[in-house]
């Protein structure tokens, strides 16, 4: 990745001076060790300076660290849903599917926010049409189950198959449970 002496030292100096997209690299070096030693506490730096910066890249991974918790350099597990959930936010206002489908997992969970399953559904949906085949799953188990809306099985298949054609393990997976008839006669 930093084929160039300096190439990592450069991006640092950008990310310094606002570039958030090179913030958002170089915390992807720190946390992957990838041309430098693997250190949480400097990605987390990093991602927060591309997030303040308007990376939807950075406020994703970064809420992301903070909704499933990391282990900082202390060896204290940080977590924090109500950041997390305003990371995502920032991340779906920037364009991301991603960031409108974790905004509205939270939702539907209550993490971060208060369980609302309207606004899950909604954000859910908005993913679902920005191409997140995740999302296409999720809505399979809402309209299943009828969660923020009527239930509706003719609707929840049809947002399974959109999921499986897309290429989805889970959807794959739960279709050929569904019909097992139609798995070309092989035995699972």
């Amino acid at each position: 990745m930093f084929g160039r002496e300096g190439s990592l030292w450069k991006l640092k100096r950008a990310a310094k001076s606002g570039d958030c997209e090179a913030a958002f690299e170089v915390g992807a070096c720190y946390l992957n060790g990838i041309g430098v030693d693997k250190d949480v506490d400097k990605a987390v730096e990093f991602f927060k300076m591309g997030a303040e910066n308007g990376s939807p890249g950075a406020a994703l991974t970064l809420g992301d660290m903070l909704e499933h918790g990391f282990i900082n350099k202390d060896g204290q597990r940080v977590a924090d849903f109500d950041s997390a959930f305003l990371l995502f936010k920032m991340a779906s206002e920037g364009g991301l599917a991603a960031g409108s489908y974790r905004m509205g997992l939270m939702y539907r969970d209550g993490k971060g926010a208060p369980q609302d399953m309207g606004a899950a559904l909604a954000l859910i949906t908005d993913a679902a049409g920005k191409g997140s085949d995740q999302a296409l799953v999720a809505l399979f188990y809402m309209y299943r189950d009828g969660c923020g809306t009527d239930r509706d099985m003719d609707k929840a298949m049809e947002f399974l198959r959109k999921a499986a054609e897309r290429g989805n393990i889970e959807a794959v997976s739960k279709l050929e449970d569904l019909f097992p008839e139609r798995n070309d006669g092989q035995e699972k």
